[in-house]
């Protein structure tokens, strides 16, 4: 069960289906832990005495080691950490695709559940009419969200760009 969750928690980026298929990592392997530890106890309790205790030593350091890579990884979400640069030249990539786009200066972007909201700064030629400018930005959002399933929404400012 704890390989499938951690699976589908890649194929999907749910850092809480990650959390609970590590929690029955931790569950497997302290339980085999504790009884190989009790088993060695109950197969000769005077040669293996601190069995016992060195499994509970054990099953606590393997809780508290995964605790605490489960803390990082869900607090590197909540602080809104930008996706890795793989992903962000994907979405400048795209960006980029469409035309009247000569520039990207600035992309930011957020998770929020299993999607990204993205912000970015997209240059145009100055001298087009405002509403002409509007139309790439759409088209930019609808690139981005028809190619990038992994995004959201998109929040496309409109820079002149540099003569």
């Amino acid at each position: 069960m704890s390989a499938w969750k951690l699976r589908v928690a890649e194929s999907i980026q749910s850092s809480a289906l990650a959390a609970d298929g590590k929690n029955d990592f931790v569950d497997l392997i302290s339980g085999a832990t504790a009884l190989v530890c009790l088993g060695l106890t109950l197969f000769d309790p005077a040669r293996f005495a601190h069995a016992d205790a060195i499994g509970g030593c054990l099953v606590g350091g393997i809780v508290v080691f995964l605790g605490l890579q489960v803390i990082r990884e869900t607090a590197s979400q909540l602080i809104d950490t930008m996706p890795d640069g793989e992903r962000l030249d994907e979405i400048r990539s795209v960006a980029m695709s469409v035309e009247g786009v000569r520039a990207i200066e600035k992309v930011h972007a957020r998770k929020t559940g299993l999607r990204w909201h993205v912000d970015m700064h997209v240059h145009v030629d100055p001298a087009m009419r405002v509403d002409e400018s509007h139309v790439i930005a759409g088209k930019v959002k609808s690139a981005l969200r028809e190619r990038l399933d992994w995004i959201e929404n998109v929040l496309v400012h409109i820079e002149p760009a540099s003569e």
